[in-house]
């Protein structure tokens, strides 16, 4: 009960102290005129409205999967693809593992999982070990039909991206990013945070963005690392997270997967998965330390080296690290003095 509190009262805080400066507003995202095309959807979102966490998680839920949703997760689209996609999907998986083509039992590639909302939306909650704070963007690789992008778009004030092969579901993601856009504007769910000087709705602040292709051969933009420059120094404001639920992988694809992520270029990377080529904690492979935290569905890797910001929440009820700050590389970080240890 007492972690429970805790938390709550961390995510109430971060969303309003992040938004404290521009009278509760994010800084506004610059125009750069970009527009859906074939092969590509994008949505714009102001930052959300500031909540407690159980708020927050339930108006989510509300959002995408209660009565009248115009969401179309409880429908379960995307589940069922055309034989000629299903090929599609399985014939490229294949190509890039090479002779390390197996398949899991009753399981292959172009089989579609996902976690009820509310787990999901647990894995990116400040303290979580994915925790996504506005600076940070989360990267979907095998996005489907977009039901993690929305839920992390609903509970954070991330930026977000996903790549997807099914020309089906990437249509539904498409559609589902449209939607995002026109829930933040439909004043009855009140998601959009309001500007306490002028009261009026806060402009957009992040972008969410859908590809269609081969993952493997993402387009730059996927993996782009937005920096802040001041003189000759380039830093990097938040932390770039890779997510993917693959299951019904094979080994060498999850290899290549662990190995895009750890090349990006960017100064904090960090991998949510729900399977591994890496059987134990501290174990490094492909550039990424698969991270020794308490047992989940997903699990989380690093790239040594990393310079991460600080963890949003760093310590649990008992004093101990959160998932967040060891994910984020501070494990050991001492909020009386602020000082990150050496990593």
């Amino acid at each position: 009960m007492c972690l429970t509190v805790v938390l709550v009262f961390s995510i109430f805080v971060v969303l309003t102290q992040s938004q404290a400066d521009s009278g509760g507003c994010l800084h506004e995202l610059a125009s750069d005129n970009v527009k859906n095309t074939e092969g590509y959807c994008t949505a714009l979102l102001p930052p959300l409205a500031p909540a407690e966490t159980h708020e927050l998680v339930a108006r989510m839920v509300r959002v995408l999967e209660g009565d009248g949703t115009v969401f179309p997760f409880k429908a379960r689209l995307g589940w069922g693809i055309s034989n000629e996609e299903q090929m599609q999907i399985d014939g490229v998986a294949a190509a890039h593992a090479g002779e390390d083509d197996r398949k899991l039992p009753n399981c292959v590639p172009n089989t579609y999982g996902s976690h009820d909302l509310e787990y999901l939306a647990g894995l990116f909650v400040p303290g979580a070990r994915g925790e996504l704070a506005d600076a940070d963007t989360l990267v979907e690789l095998g996005a489907g039909i977009g039901r993690v992008m929305a839920v992390a778009a609903l509970v954070s004030n991330s930026s977000i991206r996903g790549i997807e092969l099914s020309p089906t579901r990437f249509e539904i993601g498409c559609r589902v990013l449209g939607l995002l856009e026109q829930s933040f504007k439909n004043r009855t769910e009140a998601l959009t945070a309001i500007n306490v000087v002028s009261g009026e709705a806060c402009p957009v602040s992040r972008r969410v963005e859908l590809w269609r292709g081969d993952l493997l051969r993402a387009p730059a933009g996927l993996l782009r690392a937005d920096s802040i420059r001041r003189g000759e120094a380039v830093s990097w404001p938040g932390a770039l997270t890779f997510f993917s639920y693959a299951d019904c992988l094979p080994d060498m694809l999850l290899d290549q997967i662990m190995r895009l992520a750890s090349s990006a270029s960017h100064g904090c990377v960090r991998l949510l998965v729900s399977r591994s080529t890496s059987r134990r904690a501290n174990q490094v492979r492909e550039g990424l330390r698969r991270v020794m935290v308490p047992f989940h569905r997903y699990l989380l890797h690093t790239r040594d080296g990393d310079e991460c910001r600080k963890p949003i929440k760093a310590e649990d009820a008992a004093g101990g690290a959160t998932d967040a700050a060891v994910s984020l590389g501070w494990g050991t970080w001492d909020p009386r003095t602020a000082k990150k240890p050496e990593l």
